[in-house]
């Protein structure tokens, strides 16, 4: 079972379904398209986007993805793991994409970047908080450390020798993360939408070589949008015979929205015994290991009462939509989880 984790229908939404086809049909045909097709390839996918941020904004879809051939984009509503505001996961990320952040002056911040052991002395954020975009970044301006410098009388050609070594450290430790879960980028509040305005406006979200040549981000949200297909997943049932026992096997393949696990145990009667082998996609994991901003018990269950009230019209089930809404520090990313009928209990691992 594949599984885009941690977060109805086992379908996926998706802005086309037979693009790949199309685009290995046209290469093998060597045929060429003119500018006004991919011009309108381009307007349709833009106006999807808009369609399904516009929704995401008036909580009538709880989240959605962009999937690129380099990075994968999650949005995810207010509410939704306990964050009080609209909010955007990025991974994985490179030093390059980061600065391009920064210089839309979008502000970010990398929850899952390990401190160095030298800054941890001088560290006052909460470790959860992480590396903000200003903070990671060198500052090539005049600085209060290069005019103590000029002070104590050091000449200006050792100053510039001095920058620039500091300049070549802290580029070598910003690579050091890049495409790795700790190059996951958060942005939340306003700059979400600075950041939509720079996704969709993106030349490196689409591949310019290739069968995908010119082919935009794959869309998947489990809501209905602007030029939205509906496609099932691939499902193969089996029969195995152990120990003198009929098991039933159910195999689902495709991008599984992370609401559709919590369906299939919905349906499962309580008196049968159940077990789920998940293969995520590797490049998604780092989404489920960003934890919400946990507060006292009473504030946490009034947060989720209200939110799951503000998100009733995303299309979740309710009893879905609760466990969406929770900031729990237990979640994890899990290979199986089983369910016993017999004391009617979960093991994962």
């Amino acid at each position: 079972m594949k599984l885009c984790y941690k977060f109805r229908h086992i379908t996926e939404f998706k802005v086309s379904s037979v693009l790949p086809v199309l685009a290995a049909a046209l290469t093998a045909m060597a045929f060429v398209i003119s500018a006004n097709f991919w011009e309108g390839f381009g307007d349709a996918w833009k106006d999807s986007l808009r369609s399904l941020f516009q929704l995401l904004r008036t909580k009538q879809c709880p989240y959605f993805y962009v999937c690129s051939n380099n990075f994968t984009v999650l949005f995810r509503a207010a509410g939704i793991c306990g964050m009080a505001d609209v909010h955007v996961l990025i991974t994985p990320t490179t030093r390059g994409f980061r600065y391009m952040l920064k210089q839309e002056e979008i502000e970010f911040t990398m929850p899952l970047k390990k401190k160095r052991n030298s800054d941890q002395g001088y560290e006052t954020l909460d470790s959860g908080v992480g590396e903000s975009a200003g903070d990671s970044a060198f500052d090539e301006e005049e600085s209060p450390d290069e005019q103590w410098l000029q002070s104590m009388g050091v000449n200006a050609d050792d100053i510039k020798q001095i920058n620039y070594t500091q300049a070549k450290i802290v580029h070598k430790t910003e690579c050091e993360v890049d495409n790795s879960e700790q190059s996951l980028v958060l942005i939340e509040g306003v700059e979400v939408h600075s950041f939509y305005n720079f996704l969709i406006n993106c030349k490196s979200a689409t591949s310019t070589t290739g069968t995908l040549a010119g082919v935009p981000p794959t869309l998947l949200a489990p809501v209905a949008f602007n030029g939205a297909t509906l496609k099932s997943l691939k499902i193969r049932e089996s029969k195995i015979h152990v120990d003198n026992s009929d098991y039933h096997s159910l195999e689902i393949a495709g991008p599984i929205l992370p609401n559709t696990i919590h369906n299939l145990f919905a349906i499962n009667p309580p008196t049968h015994s159940m077990s789920g082998t998940f293969v995520s996609v590797p490049s998604t994991l780092p989404f489920s290991k960003v934890l919400g901003k946990s507060d006292n018990d009473d504030a946490s269950k009034r947060n989720v009462i209200f939110d799951k009230e503000n998100l009733s019209d995303c299309g979740l089930s309710s009893q879905i939509l609760e466990q969406f809404c929770k900031s729990d520090v237990c979640v994890t990313n899990v290979e199986c989880l089983k369910y016993s009928s017999d004391n009617k209990t979960y093991t994962w691992t």
